[in-house]
């Protein structure tokens, strides 16, 4: 990978190949006691101890209490990105075939009789509610502008029937394969498109694809909600659902990150980043088994492996006995396979965090994620049981100052030697997804996830996606097929299973 390349950019454009994580529903700030101990308890990455929960607690209340006075944003100012937008569309622009990397999808198979006209209302319906969803991208000469439209995405529909059932499946895949792959043109909304494949009279397929610059994986349960309620009410009465409580618009959270950065608040924030990569290594990496290319090569996949549910059950049970969420047991996990399989002293690797910043931003679609890079000491005389707890550490850190966007921390620590390897902490990055539940309900309509679906990019060298389903964990190696082959990626998934089988005694039980 061509790193010398991505970080010529300006810190507003393209320091990175990375600039944001799909499908990512992190932690929540908000600025009262009760939805703060609900964000504590949501925060998917930040596997908190029990003392680190109530004094993140307490720090995030006393912050979001200053941020409240001293922050006033400017809403007169021109129609600027979001610090991570200007990111996400310097990439794009920099880097032809960049794009389709950032395409958000889910697939759903609806089993019943689907009302399609009030499907398409309900669609109508969310992309009118949320500007983001209406909104587009262009290069001035002032520089990037965002511009908001009134127009809507039809909801195309693909009839299969005409095809000998024995071939509707794979003929839908293929659809779905083409619409994932399917670049956006940036500077003509919406940046977002629904299909819905009909492959029997009570048998669909559904897919919905969105440019994560318009959107993050918080915005998916939102969406969800919205068309599900939607649905609902366009079959029961032919004028729709009742308004609801109007949101607040993205351009309101662009103004007020601007604002928040530039209080005392967000000055503490990017001080702490300074001091936690001021001295960063190079990052060690899976080693490639590929002659790295000098070109920018978004190309990817995905290796899926499942851990089963006697060790799914066992990795809960360690993050119960260490009073940590799994999250941190994956992670700790993670940084003891990098030192025991490749002689690591420290895991570097970049994690997402929601950063809706203040919690009335809660139900509006956009792209709030920040991605921060956290350092794993890996000594060789710490234990398993230390690299839980480190990792836990610094997921709880991250927590505490998540609003800063990285292109200002690269530009903070610009010139002073802490820049030199800082864009390679973004090779390698670790997502915690929690216990997935089907969010999305039509009612006489079975809903169920359709089949994995990737559409082949990948924004950093090698991603540990780990997903906590009802009886198992699932976790996905996304790679750069450009450095690693498939045969690669068994080879650390079985390593990393090895380690997960080696987990620490839990505290106070007898083995």
């Amino acid at each position: 990978m061509n790193w010398a390349a991505m970080t010529s950019c300006s810190p507003q454009t393209a320091p990175t190949r990375h600039c944001g994580v799909p499908g990512t529903d992190d932690v929540v700030r908000p600025t009262h006691e009760r939805n703060t101990v609900r964000m504590v308890s949501q925060q998917r990455e930040g596997a908190l101890d029990e003392a680190t929960r109530w004094n993140a607690m307490r720090d995030l209340m006393k912050r979001a209490r200053r941020s409240d006075v001293e922050v006033r944003p400017d809403l007169t100012a021109p129609p600027f990105l979001s610090h991570g937008q200007e990111q996400m569309f310097g990439i794009c622009q920099r880097f032809p075939g960049s794009s389709v990397a950032y395409n958000m999808s889910r697939v759903y198979r609806f089993k019943g009789v689907v009302h399609i006209e009030a499907l398409a209302s309900a669609l109508h319906a969310l992309v009118t509610r949320h500007e983001s969803l209406r909104t587009g991208f262009l290069d001035t000469p002032e520089g990037a502008r965002r511009m908001v439209t009134d127009d809507v995405p039809d909801l195309r529909v693909e009839d299969l029937t005409h095809l000998p059932a024995a071939e509707r499946d794979d003929a839908a895949r293929l659809a779905v394969e083409q619409d994932l792959q399917a670049e956006f043109d940036l500077g003509k909304p919406p940046l977002v498109r629904a299909k819905l494949l009909r492959l029997a009279a009570d048998d669909y397929v559904f897919v919905l694809v969105i440019h994560h610059i318009v959107a993050d994986g918080w915005s998916w349960g939102i969406i969800h909600r919205d068309i599900s309620e939607a649905y609902a009410a366009f079959t029961e009465a032919s004028d729709g659902p009742p308004p609801r409580q109007p949101v607040r618009p993205y351009s309101e959270f662009v103004a007020l990150q601007r604002a928040r950065l530039a209080s005392s608040v967000g000055r503490e924030s990017l001080d702490h980043w300074v001091r936690h990569l001021r001295d960063l290594p190079e990052p060690a990496r899976v080693p490639i088994d590929k002659v790295a290319s000098n070109e920018v090569d978004f190309s990817g996949d995905r290796h899926v492996f499942r851990l089963g549910e006697a060790l799914s059950r066992q990795v809960r049970e360690v993050s119960a006995g260490y009073r940590v969420t799994p999250a941190a047991v994956m992670l700790g996990s993670f940084a003891r396979l990098l030192r025991e399989e490749h002689g690591s002293r420290e895991l570097v690797v970049a994690a997402p965090y929601a950063n809706r910043l203040p919690h009335r931003m809660n139900d509006t679609v956009g792209y709030f994620v920040n991605s921060h890079v956290l350092r794993v000491p890996t000594p060789a005389d710490a234990t398993p049981a230390d690299l839980i707890r480190q990792a836990d550490s610094q997921l709880a850190q991250a927590l505490l100052h998540q609003e800063v966007p990285f292109p200002l921390i690269e530009a903070e620590l610009a010139g002073t030697g802490g820049d030199i390897h800082l864009p390679k902490a973004f090779r390698m990055m670790f997502f915690f997804h929690g216990q997935r539940k089907i969010d999305f309900s039509l009612p006489g309509v079975a809903v169920s996830r359709a089949p994995y679906f990737h559409n082949g990019t990948t924004k950093s060298d090698l991603t540990l996606i780990v997903h906590e389903d009802d009886e198992e964990i699932v976790c996905h190696f996304e790679y750069s097929t450009v450095l690693y082959t498939s045969d690669a990626m068994e080879r650390a998934a079985q390593a990393y299973l090895r380690v997960l089988e080696d987990l620490p005694a839990i505290p106070g039980r007898k083995q």
